[in-house]
């Protein structure tokens, strides 16, 4: 087991804690992509046969802390964040950062999610499964893991509930990873799936 932090952005964030999200995707190396063939196993550049799986960044069983925007007391703004005393209070951005009614008076500026330290993280999950995929091989059943919700996603398509929500895959996946890894090339990805845990 190991402890390693993943990055979500403000939405993905809020599907968490309504616990609509359970599974996310994360591109794969292009590297790894542009030699993996989808039958399970790389070929090393010496020649050495691999299981695809072992190559995932993170494994069956690995605990992660969600790294997000967040902020520290306004009298800490001119710190680092290593050096943010423990046990400050922390404002957690899952909400409009723009919204005064967000935070009191004390908060301080927003900071960028790569930068949270580990003990800030207030969502934790473990790794239950790991497979690699073609993103458009993405299921109506994992794009509601994904945290699309029928009853209160907005609709995008004049079509099917299987028609927005592939919709709504396919804009959230290129929002996020589209300049590198477009929706349309069917890159490879890796798929977690993952439970809420205590920190």
């Amino acid at each position: 087991m190991r402890i390693k932090p993943i990055l979500y952005n403000g939405p993905m964030v809020r599907a968490i804690l309504s616990g609509t999200k359970t599974r996310t995707m994360r591109p794969m190396d292009l590297d790894i992509a542009s030699a993996y063939e989808g039958d399970g196993w790389y070929e090393t550049r010496d020649g050495v046969q691999v299981p695809i799986l072992s190559l995932a960044p993170y494994a069956v069983g690995d605990i992660l802390y969600c790294r997000e925007t967040w902020a520290a007391m306004a009298i800490f703004d001119h710190l680092a964040p290593r050096d943010i005393p423990a046990g400050s209070p922390i404002w957690y951005c899952d909400t409009n950062p723009d919204d005064p009614t967000n935070c009191g008076d004390d908060k301080g500026r927003w900071r960028p999610s790569i930068h949270m330290p580990r003990e800030a993280a207030r969502i934790w999950q473990e790794v239950t499964a790991v497979k690699a995929i073609r993103v458009q091989e993405t299921t109506y059943e994992d794009i509601l893991a994904e945290g699309w919700d029928p009853r209160t996603s907005p609709p995008m398509t004049d079509g099917t509930a299987g028609e927005d929500a592939r919709a709504w895959m396919q804009t959230t996946w290129d929002a996020i990873y589209g300049k590198r890894f477009p929706w349309d090339k069917n890159v490879w990805a890796w798929a977690y799936t993952t439970k809420r845990i205590e920190r």
